[in-house]
C-alpha cells in the first residue's frame, strides 16, 4: 500500500495496486480517502486509522479483510460496494455509515466501538431487483456486546441469535418481533390521553419497526435515539419488548 496525493487539492488517498496485501502496518495513518478494488488484506494493522471516505471499489468485485485490526480507528464509510470482514477487530473504533449492499461479516469484535448510521442486511437488495433469489450476506459471530449503536439497523432477516448484542438500558431485542410489537402497540395506544406526545412519537416508530418485520427482519432490535426520543417512553417500550 502507499499514500497518494490526489490532484486538484482533493487530499490524500491510501490505496494499493496489488490484489493481495499481507501483514502491513498502517497504524496512525491519517488520510482523506481509503480506496481499493478487489484487494485481499490479511493480517494487516489499521489501528487508529483516520479516514474520511472508506471505499471498497465497485463492479461487483469483493474487497476482503481477514484477521485485520482497526482498533481505535475513526472511519467514515462512503461505499455500498461488496466487502468482507472476517476475524477483524474494531475494538474502540468510531465507525459511521457502514451500508454495504453485499457484506460478509464474520467473527468480528466491536466491543467498546461506536457505530453510527450503520445498516446490516441479510441479503443484497440490488440483486433482489435483478433475480428472484437475492444474494445472501453472511453475518454471524460478531461481538457487539459493549458497543454503542446509534441510529443503526439490522434488516431483511439478520439472525441476531448468532451475534452478541448490547443489552444495556438503551437497547432491546427479541427473536419474536411480531409478538413484541403487539405488546408495544397496546402500550402506545394506552398513552393516547395520558401521554399524548409520547403516543404520537412512538406511533411513528411503530410504523418503522413494523415495516422492518414485514420486510423479513423478525428479530427485532431497537435503540434509544437520544436526545430526541422520550426517555420515559423508551424505558416502557423496552420493558414491553423484553416482556418484563
Amino acid at each position: 500500500m502507499y499514500i497518494l496525493n490526489m490532484p486538484h487539492n482533493l487530499g490524500t488517498m491510501l490505496t494499493s495496486d496489488t490484489q493481495r496485501v499481507v501483514g502491513e502496518d498502517w497504524s496512525n495513518a491519517k488520510v482523506d480517502e481509503f480506496a481499493v478494488n478487489g484487494t485481499l488484506f490479511e493480517d494487516c494493522i489499521f489501528d487508529r486509522l483516520r479516514v474520511k471516505q472508506f471505499n471498497t471499489g465497485g463492479l461487483g468485485v469483493v474487497t476482503e479483510f481477514v484477521n485485520c485490526s482497526f482498533e481505535d480507528a475513526n472511519i467514515i464509510f462512503r461505499s455500498s460496494n461488496p466487502a468482507s470482514f472476517i476475524d477483524c477487530s474494531f475494538r474502540g473504533a468510531r465507525l459511521r455509515g457502514i451500508n454495504h449492499d453485499r457484506l460478509t461479516l464474520i467473527d468480528c469484535d466491536f466491543r467498546e466501538a461506536v457505530l453510527r448510521q450503520c445498516i446490516f442486511r441479510a441479503h443484497s437488495i440490488l440483486s433482489k431487483h435483478e433475480d428472484s433469489n437475492p444474494i445472501p450476506n453472511e453475518i454471524r459471530g460478531n461481538n457487539f456486546s459493549t458497543a454503542t449503536l446509534v441510529d443503526c439497523a439490522f434488516r431483511l432477516g439478520v439472525d441476531l441469535t448468532l451475534q452478541q448484542m448490547p443489552t444495556g438500558a438503551d437497547y432491546a431485542w427479541t427473536p419474536d418481533g411480531d409478538k413484541a410489537l403487539d405488546r408495544v402497540e397496546a402500550l402506545v395506544n394506552s398513552w393516547c390521553d395520558t401521554f399524548p406526545e409520547d403516543h404520537e412519537e412512538f406511533e411513528g416508530w411503530l410504523e418503522i419497526w413494523r415495516e422492518d418485520l414485514q420486510n423479513g427482519q423478525h428479530h427485532l432490535f431497537v435503540t434509544h435515539h437520544k436526545p430526541t426520543m422520550s426517555e420515559r417512553g423508551f424505558a416502557q417500550i423496552r420493558q414491553a419488548i423484553l416482556n418484563t
